[in-house]
């Protein structure tokens, strides 16, 4: 899973999710959630939404690598839901 936060230029916050995996042997990509967040950009609000999205999908036996940036709000969400050893950032 690619997870991200980001703001548009009128500062209004976006989380992505998008899913990588191979089926028949090809490379695909799936757009699991692309919401507009309210308020700041808090390690705890990363991780509800982030868990919502697994549970709607089902997938938290599922994921192999969690794929993020390096903000600060990340690594936070990450231990608050049990996924650090998962966890790879864009410095690593």
């Amino acid at each position: 899973l690619t997870l991200d936060i980001w703001c548009d230029r009128r500062m209004r916050s976006y989380f992505g999710v998008t899913l990588h995996t191979i089926i028949d042997d090809k490379y695909k990509t799936f757009l699991l959630s692309f919401e507009r967040l309210e308020g700041k950009h808090t390690s705890d609000k990363f991780a509800t939404e982030f868990d919502r999205i697994i549970q709607l999908y089902n997938l938290k036996d599922k994921i192999v690598r969690l794929i993020t940036d390096n903000a600060s709000n990340n690594p936070a969400a990450s231990i608050t839901l049990f996924y650090l050893d998962l966890m790879i950032t864009s410095m690593e």
